[in-house]
């Protein structure tokens, strides 16, 4: 979740992520031209986003919809960041809320539920309620 309480990217995050040379990814079941836009108009950015895509065609939407997590899994997409990146999996740090995230939580080495729903919590080693909270988690882990 990108969000603050007013809809908006708490910047304050993704800035101390980039001081600290932390490789962040976005990986949503979402659409990819709202989280770029959302980072846009923070002014922040990541190094990989893996969201759905709606497709155009001549100026409109298609009623499709494409990306890699319309069939894949998050944890897929997490096995692949990491190789990608050649870092071990025991070194991520996954950020969830929902069942489409249970299976990324379980795998990362580290799993933060942000505000989870009740069966998605037990996969979380730790649980925040806001954005400065999970600052202040991986600023505790050394992370920031």
């Amino acid at each position: 979740r990108l969000d603050r309480p007013d809809g908006g990217v708490d910047e304050r995050l993704f800035d101390a992520l980039d001081s600290a040379g932390v490789y962040a990814a976005i990986r949503t079941g979402g659409f990819e031209r709202g989280v770029e836009s959302a980072l846009e108009t923070a002014g922040v950015g990541v190094e990989t986003l893996i969201a759905n895509r709606l497709p155009i065609e001549d100026g409109a939407l298609t009623g499709e919809v494409e990306g890699p997590l319309i069939e894949g899994t998050k944890d897929d997409a997490l096995d692949i960041l990491t190789t990608v990146v050649d870092e071990p999996m025991d070194e991520t740090i996954a950020v969830g809320d929902g069942a489409n995230d249970l299976p990324m939580l379980e795998a990362a080495g580290f799993a933060i539920g942000f505000s989870p729903k009740s069966a998605v919590e037990p996969a979380c080693d730790v649980v925040v309620e806001s954005m400065p909270e999970l600052l202040d988690v991986l600023e505790d882990r050394g992370v920031c």
